[in-house]
């Protein structure tokens, strides 16, 4: 389980804004994209 202060990671172009889900291998956001202006799920 994730501590106080965290938050999740940054990426340029996007901004994540909700964790649907997470496996052994990743951990999936729903995220905006800004130059496309357009949600990525």
């Amino acid at each position: 389980m994730a501590g106080p202060g965290w938050g999740p990671p940054r990426l340029d172009g996007f901004i994540l804004t909700e964790r649907l889900g997470s496996g052994t291998y990743a951990t999936v956001y729903k995220a905006y994209a800004k130059n496309a202006k357009k949600w990525i799920i």
